[in-house]
């Protein structure tokens, strides 16, 4: 063995063996050192080292290291060790559990007591960002933070102390605004510091008066704002814009809320683009801003999918701001980032959802990456759910809402585009499991199907399931049997419970799929292969044949789409020539009948039945239908040439 690995039995302390063991007397020793001269920087490496070295120690430590949580967090004041310090508490907190709770309240208590103001303020500040409901207990409760708080208040207002603690005051203020309840008292009893501070000559002081301003907005009083300028949204705009040509730290967090309230924004490109500038450091933010000013209201049913030529007036400007957003690369550049958060990529994809309301944006928002982004999401995000037969799923989709909205967003540009432009042969089915997704759900919520969903929790409306229906039938449309086929081992009953729908066009898209679908052989089997009436697939051509009553023609059209293309096998047409209920609604439809549409689709299915060798009780039909004075009446009333070349070859098969 090792030497360095060998550790004498007596050695049975809790840090034994630990070489260069980090202790709390050496972190106190630093920290009261560096507190004395805090502009040294060999102290503040040597206070760095030490908590990196702790920081590795807590690894081999269990909850005994939560005695060290008093030593470091005093070193949270120093803007270049909190970061490790932070770490350091994360490490802690996952060690300790309940333990560490109590234990950071007990040492905030006594760190609150025992030290001075301003580095009471910036520990709780920094704290805020791991720790939001304790620190917001002492916000509200410790009677001795209250009044250090309403002191440094009082005294920056009297101007008894400089004016550059400001900063440090509003620092905490901006922090707590993580905790709702902790907005109220600052706008009630603190909002005159930001308010003052938006007179400050310092641009910094000002931008996070700014930014306090506008996370406590809500929580002003109207009277607040009267006879106050300063609290203009145009000013708060203009004092962010400045502090944001300077660099300030505050200013694209500033930005993100003031984007909340004022729209003005979009007509401001040069702002728009300076914003973009700070993509690659700032990402959040500037998607946060960007996805603020393009939020689309969301609208009932099915007008959002309508061209509406009419349009309120912010609408106008809206759309004014997609177009600038996608003629400027900006969705591009967002589209384009590497490595991101998921919480970048949240807002990213409510950036792209808002802008593909528009139909006109849907081409260049896939040109700019739109669609490749949201599927990337969506795969990335599928790793629990195997669509191989079926769908199962080993563990709920944690983000269901933002699943939703990528795959409604996919589903706006794939209503609007050809399929092929966007996708590669080899990418075209990608899209389809998820595309299916939101029809699986409406299902199980309207019909009560047992079977898996991964948007589980949530309700899909009719708007929802219409777009991904539209863009279903899109694909579909391709010549591609995977594409075709996969809707059907997913999809189905769903699709086929859906053929019944009380909703008119939900129920014309379902048609229209499946007159895409009907060409595979396992879409085929679900209508024309059954071994008694009992069977399920029996029921489905049963409801099928209704269907051609249907008043609705766009409906009618789609079911007559699917007779006619699966007509065309063999197997399948001997099926309908064999079909009593079917007969008689062809040949009921054909009479009286003048809509060349229905004519084209009712003779090509005629015609196919009528080359079957054996055709004899279709002839019978024709002939208890008068189909020659069917012929009559068309040739009277239609004139379309592909019709009565149609009619008048199966006429003529018939009576062979």
């Amino acid at each position: 063995m090792p030497k360095s690995l060998y550790f004498p039995r007596k050695l049975s302390n809790q840090f034994a063996g630990m070489e260069n063991s980090v202790t709390k007397n050496e972190l106190t020793r630093a920290l009261e050192q560096l507190n004395k001269n805090p502009s040294d920087p060999n102290l503040a490496r040597e206070a760095d080292g030490l908590l990196n070295r702790l920081y590795s120690q807590l690894s081999q430590t269990g909850s005994e290291g939560l005695a060290f949580i008093p030593a470091i967090l005093g070193f949270l004041q120093y803007d270049k060790l909190n970061s490790i310090v932070l770490a350091n508490l994360i490490k802690l907190q996952a060690k300790g559990g309940k333990d560490y709770n109590e234990r950071l309240v007990d040492s905030l208590e006594d760190l609150i007591e025992l030290s001075p103001r301003q580095q009471v303020l910036k520990v709780l500040t920094r704290l805020f960002t791991i720790a939001p409901a304790i620190c917001h207990q002492l916000f509200m409760e410790n009677q001795t933070l209250v009044s250090y708080i309403t002191r440094e208040t009082t005294d920056l207002i009297n101007d008894t102390i400089p004016k550059s603690r400001f900063a440090s005051l509003l620092d905490l203020f901006s922090a707590a605004c993580v905790d709702e309840l902790c907005r109220v008292p600052i706008a009630d009893q603190y909002s005159v510091v930001p308010i003052r501070a938006l007179e400050s000559a310092d641009l910094h002081v000002r931008a996070l008066g700014a930014l306090v301003i506008l996370k406590i907005w809500n929580n002003l009083k109207k009277e607040t704002f009267k006879d106050r300028p300063s609290l203009s949204l145009s000013n708060l705009e203009k004092v962010l814009s400045e502090a944001l040509e300077q660099n300030d730290s505050s200013a694209v967090e500033g930005l993100a809320y003031l984007s909340l309230h004022s729209k003005s924004m979009r007509d401001n490109h040069f702002l728009v683009e300076k914003l973009t500038e700070y993509l690659d450091s700032e990402p959040y933010g500037v998607v946060c801003v960007l996805a603020n000013l393009t939020w689309v209201a969301k609208k009932d049913q099915l007008s959002q999918l309508k061209n509406i030529n009419k349009e309120p007036d912010n609408e106008k400007q809206l759309r004014l701001f997609f177009k600038y957003l996608l003629d400027s690369g900006t969705v591009g550049k967002v589209t384009g980032l590497k490595s991101v958060s998921s919480r970048v990529q949240e807002k990213a994809i409510e950036l792209l959802y808002n802008i593909s309301t528009d139909r006109s944006c849907r081409p260049q928002l896939a040109q700019q990456g739109g669609v490749g982004t949201v599927v990337t999401y969506l795969v990335k995000s599928s790793q629990n759910i195997d669509y191989k037969n079926g769908i199962s799923i080993s563990e709920p989709v944690e983000n269901q809402e933002l699943r939703l909205t990528a795959i409604n967003t996919l589903a706006n540009i794939l209503s609007s585009s050809n399929p092929t432009a966007v996708f590669t042969r080899s990418e075209l089915v990608t899209p389809v499991p998820f595309l299916l997704e939101p029809l699986i759900q409406y299902d199980i919520e309207i019909n009560g199907t047992n079977t898996a969903s991964p948007l589980s929790r949530l309700e899909i409306d009719n708007a929802e399931l219409f777009t991904s229906l539209v863009a279903l039938i899109n694909l579909s449309s391709v010549d591609d049997i995977d594409v075709k086929l996969v809707p059907v081992k997913l999809g189905w009953p769903a699709i086929g419970n859906l053929m019944l729908s009380a909703n008119v066009q939900i129920r014309r898209c379902i048609l229209e799929l499946l007159a895409n679908l009907i060409v595979t052989p396992l879409c085929m089997e679900k209508f024309f292969n059954w071994s008694s009436e009992k069977d399920d697939n029996h029921r489905n051509f049963k409801i099928l044949v209704q269907l051609v009553d249907l008043d609705d023609r766009a409906s009618q059209l789609a079911v007559l789409n699917i007779l006619a293309n699966s007509s065309d096998f063999e197997l399948v047409a001997v099926v309908l020539q064999k079909s009593e209920m079917f007969l008689d609604r062809l040949f009921g439809l054909l009479q009286n009948q003048y809509d060349t549409d229905i004519l084209l689709r009712g003779f090509y299915i005629l015609q196919n039945l009528a080359h079957l060798p054996d055709h004899e009780l279709v002839a019978s039909y024709a002939q208890k239908h008068n189909l020659k004075g069917i012929l009559g009446g068309l040739f009277r009333n239609v004139g379309d040439l592909e019709v009565r070349h149609m009619a008048i070859d199966a006429c003529k098969r018939l009576q062979q």
